[in-house]
């Protein structure tokens, strides 16, 4: 509520809800799109480094072992952040879906209006 009364004066038109106002910069990217390739290809490459370490005569078996946990951790750490964003970004879309019917005041004039301000 506080928020939204602090916002109040910067809204210069009565086509946009200060609630959209204060949403739209309040929300980071993190909150609105998930880099799922970009984890995939690195979990790929962690996965393509394990099976080179499989592969590599060259280390001793006690260096290639820690080698391929550290790998296999980061598989995991890699898994575990990327569902933890994805379902972040849903709440947030779903919290998004569920408010914007009081975004907007005057739906005519609302997309102008919203690049303009914001």
């Amino acid at each position: 509520r506080a928020l939204i009364e602090s916002v109040r004066p910067l809204v210069p038109a009565k086509e946009i809800s200060p609630y959209v106002f204060a949403t739209f910069w309040s929300l980071s990217l993190y909150d609105i799109w998930v880099p799922e390739q970009r984890y995939q290809d690195e979990i790929a490459h962690q996965e393509q480094a394990a099976q080179e370490l499989d592969n590599n005569q060259e280390l001793n078996a006690s260096k290639r072992k820690k080698e391929k946990d550290r790998c296999d951790a980061m598989i995991k750490r890699l898994g575990e952040e990327l569902h933890r964003q994805k379902e972040h970004q849903s709440r947030i879309m779903q919290w998004v879906k569920d408010s914007n019917k009081t975004f907007f005041l005057h739906r005519e004039h609302s997309p102008s209006t919203f690049i303009l301000v914001c």
